[in-house]
């Protein structure tokens, strides 16, 4: 509510409170501290000359940062539904009646758009209530950088969950690097992950880069991630908490700036 004099929104608002709304007032026009940031405000109402430059002029002003809003104005003869400079809509019933009734819309409308359900996400296809969560969950972590866990059985898609985080992530313009933990063997699997040095064994017969240093600046997804011995857990252990990794047959750490996405069909739990 927003007018010059604050004794004329003392009525106004005792009366609305009784209807449990969350009320704020502000004489003088200044409702900015009030918006901004803020775009759950369902109602703004005030007097047809409330402020100094009138009603229209300051809705005018703050439609733009609002553009959900509904605005009410009020008038000696009626209440006045504001659109925008060229658009108005005279209610004519009580004030509170016409709060009740745009904030009912407004509800509806709210509640339409929540419902509508995603048939596909990214490559990702399915709309059941289980899906929905899913995308939910996956538009929720993509925006983190944090490290995540993919459960679930062989071929439920697994891969394709990881991708989608990475496509929808900061990352996106980075490359996505899959490698499959159960299909390396354990004396290979460190080299893979992290490099090796020229000479570090016997058929090493040249330097080569670790996934995780190819994937700087991306993903790396590990696939079946359970299948990883315990020698080399201890390795990407270190590797997560600090961010740094070592070449085999290396003294030199370097820094890797990757997210890890892992997998795994195995319950970790047992």
């Amino acid at each position: 509510m927003i007018d010059d004099e604050y004794k004329a929104l003392v009525p106004i608002f005792k009366a609305i409170n009784r209807e449990v709304y969350e009320v704020v007032y502000s004489s003088g026009g200044d409702v900015s501290k009030y918006i901004e940031g803020n775009n759950h405000v369902g109602v703004i109402i005030t007097d047809l000359k409330a402020t100094r430059i009138g009603a229209i002029g300051l809705l005018n002003k703050i439609k733009n940062t609002l553009p959900e809003t509904a605005f009410l104005i009020t008038s000696p003869t009626g209440v006045i539904l504001y659109k925008d400079k060229n658009f108005y809509e005279y209610l004519g019933h009580s004030l509170l009646h016409s709060i009740n009734e745009i904030l009912d819309v407004l509800l509806c409308s709210r509640n339409h758009n929540q419902n509508k359900r995603l048939h596909s996400f990214g490559a990702i296809i399915g709309a059941s209530e289980v899906m929905q969560e899913v995308y939910a969950r996956i538009e929720i972590v993509a925006k983190t950088n944090i490290t995540v866990l993919v459960q679930g059985e062989t071929g439920t898609g697994k891969e394709l969950v990881a991708k989608t985080i990475h496509v929808r992530s900061q990352r996106s313009k980075g490359p996505f690097v899959p490698i499959n933990c159960g299909a390396i063997p354990p004396t290979l699997i460190e080299s893979e992950l992290f490099g090796h040095e020229k000479g570090a064994f016997s058929s090493a017969y040249q330097t080569k880069k670790g996934l995780f240093e190819i994937a700087h600046g991306g993903t790396i997804f590990l696939d079946e991630i359970a299948e990883i011995d315990k020698a080399s857990q201890v390795k990407l252990l270190r590797v997560l908490q600090e961010k740094t990794a070592q070449r085999v047959g290396s003294t030199k750490v370097y820094e890797t700036n990757t997210r890890v996405i892992a997998a795994t069909s195995k319950d970790l739990q047992k």
